[in-house]
């Protein structure tokens, strides 16, 4: 697990180099085209999109294409800036393709934008097998998934640094300050968050300080360092500081580091399974340390629990605060 981590800060601090490895015709930005979204335009389907260092101000749209969207230099020096007018980048009702090596902020979804609210940071929707991999996702706000919003979708974000969105301009919502899956795409059920560092994110009126499934089908959580995220607000008892999970009832939460987040019910993660079901998630391997909530401080566990999976998990709360609550309610 340690070397694990090892790896993903030093990929993410070291400066990313990446090639060009395919034989197809590539374009450069701003060698060839003067803005990451006029290469977009001019791109056919396959194409490699290879962007030099500098700071793009703009708002990106993938267009339904398929395409494989590059940083040369990697993300400490290659950023686009949402300058707070829509999501950073938009990807709805495309099919494969890849961002990678950017620093992504600065993105705003609120109720007079076209996300309404979702996707702050990269808005995903309808969109099978996009690869969302070595960003930095940070300094965006909306109203949920403010770091990455998925919705009848089967992504794969991973290798991400997702850190310091906020929830700002609204209340309430599907929770997930850094990443929101809703739904799934069908058969394929196969959203993965994997090897990501998630930290600090947060909500101020709403569940799922860091992630966020709802109604997700099968999405796997593995390997993340989900740290330091919170969720809060007036409700009685806000839930989930680091996961939020509801009806969701195949997720595999796997082999995670979570460690500091802060809600009312469930400070490292929160589920609710609903009734009548007969499976509930898996949570296997997991290392679950002082994290903050009133109730279940590690883990609360509702609804038809008879179903869910607890096993290998080290889970430890100090002071009075309980670590793993089960609640048949």
């Amino acid at each position: 697990m340690l070397k694990t981590f090892t790896t993903i800060l030093t990929s993410m601090v070291s400066v990313i180099l990446l090639t060009p490895i395919s034989a197809q015709a590539t374009i450069f930005v701003p060698t060839d085209q003067p803005t990451i979204q006029a290469a977009i335009d001019a791109a056919p389907d396959f194409e490699d999109i290879f962007v030099e260092p500098g700071i793009y101000y703009e708002n990106i749209n993938l267009l339904n294409k398929h395409l494989f969207i590059t940083s040369v230099s990697g993300p400490e020096v290659t950023i686009i800036d949402g300058g707070q007018h829509d999501s950073v980048v938009t990807y709805l009702s495309g099919r494969g393709g890849v961002i990678a090596g950017f620093t992504m902020r600065n993105g705003r979804s609120g109720p007079d934008t076209p996300g309404l609210g979702r996707g702050a940071g990269v808005r995903i929707g309808n969109a099978s097998f996009p690869t969302i991999i070595q960003n930095v996702i940070t300094g965006n706000r909306g109203c949920e998934g403010i770091g990455i919003a998925s919705d009848n979708a089967s992504p794969t974000i991973s290798l991400n640094v997702i850190t310091e969105n906020s929830q700002f301009g609204c209340s309430g919502g599907l929770g997930g300050a850094a990443v929101s899956v809703v739904g799934d795409e069908g058969t394929f059920k196969f959203t993965q968050i994997v090897e990501n560092i998630i930290t600090n994110n947060s909500l101020n009126s709403a569940n799922g300080g860091g992630i966020s499934l709802f109604s997700a089908g099968d999405a796997e959580v593995r390997a993340n360092l989900i740290k330091g995220n919170a969720a809060a607000g007036p409700m009685v008892c806000p839930q989930g500081g680091g996961i939020w999970i509801i009806d969701s009832a195949g997720a595999k939460i796997l082999d995670n580091i979570i460690i500091g987040n802060t809600a009312g019910c469930g400070g490292g993660v929160y589920w609710s399974v609903p009734s009548g079901s007969s499976v509930g998630p898996r949570l296997v391997n997991n290392t679950i340390v002082d994290n903050n909530a009133a109730i279940g401080a590690g883990v609360f566990a509702t609804g038809a629990n008879s179903g869910a999976s607890v096993f290998n998990n080290i889970i430890i709360q100090t002071d009075a605060q309980t670590a793993l609550e089960c609640d048949t309610a």
